[in-house]
């Protein structure tokens, strides 16, 4: 219900926020950082597609890429300019990744059954919200193998690290 309505809330089907490097966005760029940190450490919740829910995640591309140009092009007002955005998104990254893996620990610990129902109604819903922002081409022959095999590759993968 949470990752729906979250595709539900943001109507412009993964928007496109502009990054300020002014304090209340360095400050919304941390906690954007321990979100996605967050997403990442639950098992089976993709922290690329919550980026894409709020409207993060193409912008959060784009001042990757500026900041390797700037990098590369040794333009460093741009390089500064990136930074002050990339640096508050990575310590909010980082300090998400500590603090959310303790916080599952003790959940799993403390709370077993309902962490693992909290897990399995993230799966079921993480790929409706993406049915609900994402952009889909058509079928290609090409494609649907592709998928195919990549689902055969998956399978197989999982079998072998099962076997224990």
């Amino acid at each position: 219900v949470v990752v729906v309505g979250m595709a539900m809330l943001n109507g412009s089907g993964g928007g496109y926020v502009e990054l300020e490097p002014t304090v209340a966005g360095i400050f919304l760029l941390f906690l954007v950082g321990v979100l996605a940190s967050a997403t990442m450490v639950i098992p089976g919740v993709s922290g690329s597609m919550m980026l894409l829910l709020i409207g993060y995640y193409n912008p959060i591309l784009d001042m990757i890429k500026a900041f390797l140009v700037a990098v590369l092009g040794m333009d460093f007002p741009a390089l500064l300019r990136t930074m002050l955005i990339l640096v508050p998104f990575g310590t909010g990254v980082l300090a998400g990744m500590v603090v959310i893996a303790k916080m599952i620990e003790v959940v799993f610990e403390r709370y077993p059954t309902y962490a693992y129902w909290a897990i399995i109604g993230l799966l079921l819903g993480s790929p409706l919200a993406i049915l609900m922002v994402g952009t889909f081409y058509e079928l290609t022959f090409v494609g649907v193998m592709a998928g195919i095999i990549a689902l055969v590759c998956g399978l197989f993968i999982s079998n072998k690290l099962g076997e224990k």
